[in-house]
């Protein structure tokens, strides 16, 4: 054909295994890595086996391979891997550029002796609006020739221009499809690439379709099904075809000196730590599309048509259930609990309280960003309340106004206004660069990355989390804070106030902590708090939330420090015994699997210190039940 081919930008790598094994590639896989204005190649290990879809232009000029819209991307190979990488690509590419296979033909079997014209025919099958019906197509003829009419075999017609794969010096072929091509098994060509007697497939007049008429080459032709290592072959006409759709459909669409103008990184706030995993989907005025989604180390590669563009930010998350999966925009993995609380906890809130107070404000405008929880572009108290309920568990795997744990900002933003981002990052440009879709001008190179900003994460702890976030809970927090459980016994029915007290004198700023009491052990009847101002069992407490056997609590000093004394008290659970306890330590715990625990000290610096604490078990004589605690 004359065309040659380069590489557009730099390869685009996912590492995701749930989109790798999807089937549904361009439904599916397009919508996190597609570049249009390319001939896109993906390639990756999975089913169905190869393909490419054909030009919509083919369909229109008489060709029914597919019918009109049936894919919403039509320039791209899917392959199943690097052994692809050769006759295979060749094969796809040919789709791509119009062509058929050289044993093309519809669901109807073929078989000899002849089948009767309303059975099996090579004529088109055509609908009401006497177009040709997609699902149907003809069988070549061995022989091309108009036949004599005193010929005994019927369709004495030419029928290569509406059967086969439409091409005229393209041999009558077929393909190890017995239910469409009795007597072809892909067996009946041998290492050498000949064939040997058990290809004994006839056309409906009875010609075999080996050895095929003088000139014509079969088993060889790279559109065919026959060994791989045999294909080496286009024959003139079907290299004028491809050459037909590459002027007509495909060529008008390439944007080469686009290439590589959308290549740079994903990383976390103000830091060169890749994020992986982010999904970018652009969109231009004139409908081209770019989709990305960033390696391992944050990277990611693609073509903008224009200077003008937007973008849809998502982070794949470690469910295998997908968010907004009809909207190919927002399409994307869901969150687990620890994804969204990774990197957030008390100290926090006690960032954020200080800003709002005045005492420290937060220093640059990611850490302003993050405290704003419940997307008011402002920070308030309210967030403050949302994040409490997050640590709590009363939001378990989400908060209410986010559609994920992070939100992603240009990074050219922060880069180029300096101050005026650090100061009020939400009214600078009207605080249009923080939501999805948001319309910019492609910024100079080295600027057109994204910085992602982890929502409640205020003093920047997430990339040090060392929790892993699969399925587990998260690992976090003072491994130092120990709780010592008494070894006594309880009787069915026994009502005992579980009181935790400090063992030494602390000043504190805030805490949080989670309780391991197994429901089918211990019914909670109350939950009685201590001297903590603004401290209560409504609002500061979780209880049998999305675990039946978790409590959890958290609190901050609505303004400083409080001064605990050795022996001060927390607070107190009232519970009743469900059966015979013999031993409480080994019911009642400090369980990381609930909340991580944590103690944050006051005054000058708010850091996390060693705790000890102590349970006492005290009798509570009077009727209760488990209302008491709501």
């Amino acid at each position: 054909m004359g065309v040659n081919f380069i590489q557009c930008g730099e390869i685009n790598e996912i590492w995701d295994d749930r989109i790798k094994s999807s089937e549904e590639v361009d439904q599916f896989i397009t919508s996190f890595a597609y570049a249009s204005g390319t001939l896109e190649v993906f390639v990756k290990s999975s089913t169905p086996p190869p393909y490419a879809p054909i030009p919509e232009q083919a369909y229109q000029s008489g060709n029914p391979n597919w019918p009109t819209g049936a894919f919403q991307h039509t320039n791209f190979v899917k392959l199943n891997g690097p052994a692809d990488l050769g006759p295979t690509l060749v094969h796809e590419t040919g789709h791509h550029f119009g062509l058929l296979h050289t044993h093309f033909v519809s669901s109807t079997n073929y078989s000899s002796p002849p089948v009767s014209d309303a059975n099996d025919h090579p004529y088109p099958v055509l609908d009401a609006n006497n177009q040709i019906i997609p699902t149907w197509w003809g069988r070549e003829l061995v022989i091309r020739q108009n036949l004599s009419p005193n010929s005994p075999k019927p369709f004495k017609t030419v029928n290569f221009l509406s059967s086969g794969d439409l091409v005229e010096d393209t041999p009558a072929d077929c393909a190890n499809i017995p239910s469409f091509f009795p007597g072809c098994p892909i067996t009946a060509q041998n290492v050498g690439c000949d064939f040997n007697n058990t290809l004994t497939y006839t056309d409906y007049n009875g010609d075999g379709v080996n050895p095929p008429p003088a000139g014509y080459s079969l088993g060889r032709n790279y559109m065919s099904y026959w060994r791989i290592n045999c294909l080496n072959q286009f024959t003139t006409k079907q290299l004028q075809r491809a050459k037909f759709y590459y002027d007509t459909e495909r060529e008008p669409h390439y944007a080469l000196p686009r290439c590589g103008t959308f290549t740079d990184r994903v990383e976390f706030e103000g830091t060169n730590l890749g994020l992986h995993n982010v999904s970018i989907r652009v969109r231009h005025s004139n409908d081209q599309k770019c989709n990305v989604t960033s390696s391992k180390l944050g990277n990611f590669s693609g073509l903008l048509h224009q200077d003008v563009f937007n973008t849809h930010i998502y982070h794949n998350g470690k469910k295998n259930t997908l968010e907004f999966a009809t909207n190919p925009l927002k399409i994307h993995y869901g969150h687990t609990r620890c994804e969204w609380i990774k990197g957030v906890n008390v100290g926090d809130l006690l960032f954020i309280r200080d800003h709002i107070l005045g005492n420290i404000p937060l220093s640059n405008g990611y850490r302003i960003i993050a405290a704003d929880a419940n997307k008011s572009n402002s920070v308030t108290t309210f967030d403050i309340v949302e994040l409490r309920k997050l640590i709590l568990g009363v939001y378990w795997d989400f908060l209410p106004n986010q559609e994920q744990p992070f939100r992603y900002i240009p990074e050219v933003i922060p880069q180029t206004m300096g101050n005026q981002f650090n100061i009020q990052p939400f009214t600078l440009l009207n605080g249009a660069y923080l939501e999805q879709g948001w319309t910019f001008s492609i910024p100079p190179d080295g600027q057109r990355g994204f910085d992602g900003i982890k929502i409640g994460d205020v003093n920047s702890t997430w990339p040090t989390d060392n929790a892993p976030c699969q399925d587990e809970p998260e690992q976090v927090g003072t491994p130092s804070v120990v709780l010592a459980v008494p070894t006594i016994n309880l009787a069915q029915n026994d009502i005992v106030g579980l009181t935790i007290k400090s063992q030494q004198s602390l000043a504190l700023a805030g805490f949080q902590l989670g309780l391991t009491i197994p429901s089918e052990k211990l019914e909670v009847l109350d939950i009685i708090t201590g001297a903590m101002t603004d401290y209560n069992k409504t609002e500061h407490f979780g209880i049998g939330l999305q675990d039946s056997n978790a409590l959890t609590t958290a609190w901050i000093s609505p303004t400083g420090f409080l001064n605990i004394p050795a022996g001060g008290t927390f607070f107190t659970v009232v519970v009743k015994a469900k059966s015979v306890i013999p031993n409480l330590q080994n019911v009642v715990s400090l369980s990381s699997d609930v909340l991580s625990p944590l103690f944050i000290q006051g005054g000058n610096s708010l850091v996390s210190i060693p705790a000890s604490l102590n349970m006492e078990a005290t009798p509570i004589s009077g009727n209760r039940d488990a209302s008491d605690a709501n």
